[in-house]
């Protein structure tokens, strides 16, 4: 783009330092700012990327003076689309947003290792989605509002396998734990252990689980 002549903002390119100290570096339209350019705020804040009336609008790079970094598509000055932002500990995001928030289906890994891969809403896990803790154990079914919640299957270091229902991070509802060596409690699960279920060991009866208190003879 041509320099814009002085007073006009069109279709032109041109660097425009503010009262407190911001700059804008890039293309003009209309005199709002539009095309390629650079926003560097006062606060440290910085933007590298397109634009479209006045507004963070297309790819970019949004970087914070604490190291925080959000690389991906803008729609009307929000991350809106696919991106990836990163954390100050090597944790990141990466997949789809909406209106700043983590929106649809992502991948977030945290710094120990911990993993979730599935879908979001309004920046929770929320839906179908993979949960791999740091430790190596692993959720497999539904999420709601951030937690494990719904139909799901865990799987323990141990070989250990639950599956059945989920309340908010709890097995609760009808459901399985089998482990390795053939044991298994069948039945209803409250507040993470087994509620009114039945014990079994290699298949046979072993005793039963009434309000959460085994009936052993």
């Amino acid at each position: 783009l041509p320099a814009c002549p002085t007073g006009v903002f069109h279709n032109c390119f041109r660097t425009l330092t503010f009262a407190d100290g911001s700059k804008y570096v890039g293309g003009w339209k209309d005199s709002k700012k539009h095309g390629q350019g650079t926003d560097t705020f006062s606060s440290g804040i910085k933007y590298v990327g397109e634009f479209k009336d006045d507004k963070n609008h297309g790819q970019g790079t949004l970087t914070w003076p604490s190291g925080l970094k959000y690389i991906g598509e803008f729609k009307n000055n929000k991350s809106n689309g696919q991106g990836t932002f990163t954390f100050l500990d090597g944790s990141n995001y990466i997949g789809e947003f909406k209106n700043n928030k983590w929106h649809g289906v992502g991948t977030f890994t945290r710094f120990d290792g911990r993993k979730y891969v599935g879908e979001y809403k309004d920046g929770e896990k929320h839906g179908q989605g993979a949960l791999t803790f740091s430790d190596r154990h692993k959720y497999v079914g539904e999420f709601k509002d951030g937690d494990i919640h719904g139909q799901g299957t865990f799987t323990y270091v141990d070989g250990k396998k639950y599956v059945g229902e989920w309340k908010d991070g709890k097995r609760h509802g009808e459901g399985i734990l089998a482990t390795t060596d053939g044991k298994e409690i069948m039945g209803d699960w409250k507040f993470d252990k087994p509620w009114n279920a039945v014990y079994f060991d290699g298949g046979e009866f072993g005793f039963s689980y009434k309000n959460g208190v085994p009936q052993k003879s």
